[in-house]
């Protein structure tokens, strides 16, 4: 029986289901696009336990949260969100994007990496004496040490694309403090986005360009979240423009009941406990303490 005759009988299988895996891009590489029953949660078990990841779903904003200070996008609680509201009603736009996130750069700033997902320094002593942007999800597949060597690359990387030739150390975008280069950096990148969306309809999806996400789950209280990891200035202006569902690629889907096996968990750097306390906010909606 070869590979090929398996894949289509699992197709059958999934789309008997209830799902329409509609193939992007009508090549071998292209990426699943589920067009109902997102929000149905034994069938999102079913497309995981059928190794169907990644796939792209369009998802009601009300279920997607914000990595790592779980913002929500319904809410004016995410800082860019809130500054394109907030720039939409005026004349000059950059000026009042730039004024809305340095308010938000000057109130949040974390003392460290646990602070940051709403933890003690007894409930998490090696986040605890990490910087704020070292911060990592129990259920991620990176480990602490990745994250502090990766996360300045990545950064820099994103500064220089956005035309600042500096590392992590002018601040990181999702909390303070930052540098006034890097303030004027996220300020640019914000306004620049608003005027592409607002000219072009959003659809990621046909050139794989997209949002990603894991999708939280906790089947015994019926409820779940998308967490977003790359896309959070593309998700908060999407949201500031009434856009009601995002267009996403999940990547990965977390289950409560398998806490025992979270990378984090398994590593040492978070108990069972202490990990279903980071994982429970994000569900139950509760904001960090930081902000």
């Amino acid at each position: 029986m070869n590979g090929a005759f398996i894949k289509s009988k699992l197709v059958k299988l999934i789309n008997k289901a209830g799902y329409d895996l509609t193939k992007i891009n009508g090549n071998d590489d292209s990426i699943p696009l589920i067009k109902k029953d997102i929000l149905n949660l034994d069938k999102i078990y079913f497309l995981a336990e059928s190794n169907q990841l990644p796939f792209i779903c369009f998802v009601p904003v009300a279920y997607v949260r914000g990595h790592v200070m779980n913002f929500s996008f319904t809410n004016m609680s995410h800082p860019f969100k809130k500054a394109v509201k907030k720039a939409l009603k005026k004349e000059h736009r950059k000026k009042h994007i730039k004024k809305e996130l340095q308010k938000f750069y000057e109130e949040v700033k974390p003392d460290n990496a646990a602070e940051v997902l709403g933890l003690t320094k007894e409930e998490a002593p090696n986040l605890a004496q990490k910087e704020p942007w070292v911060a990592v999800h129990p259920w991620e597949d990176r480990t602490i040490a990745e994250v502090e060597k990766n996360r300045p690359i990545q950064t820099a990387k994103e500064n220089k694309k956005n035309g600042l030739d500096v590392g992590i150390e002018e601040g990181w975008h999702l909390f303070g403090p930052v540098s006034e280069s890097k303030l004027e950096v996220e300020a640019e990148r914000i306004l620049e986005l608003l005027k592409k969306f607002e000219s072009t309809e959003y659809k990621p999806y046909q050139n794989k360009n997209n949002i990603t996400a894991t999708i939280l789950i906790d089947k015994k209280a019926d409820k779940l979240k998308w967490m977003i990891y790359d896309g959070q200035h593309r998700t908060s202006i999407l949201s500031a423009l009434d856009y009601d569902f995002i267009p996403v690629m999940v990547t990965k889907i977390v289950s409560r009941k398998n806490v025992d096996f979270w990378p984090g968990v398994t590593a040492g750097d978070f108990t069972k406990e202490v990990a279903l306390k980071v994982f429970d906010a994000i569900i139950n909606e509760e904001q960090s303490p930081s902000i």
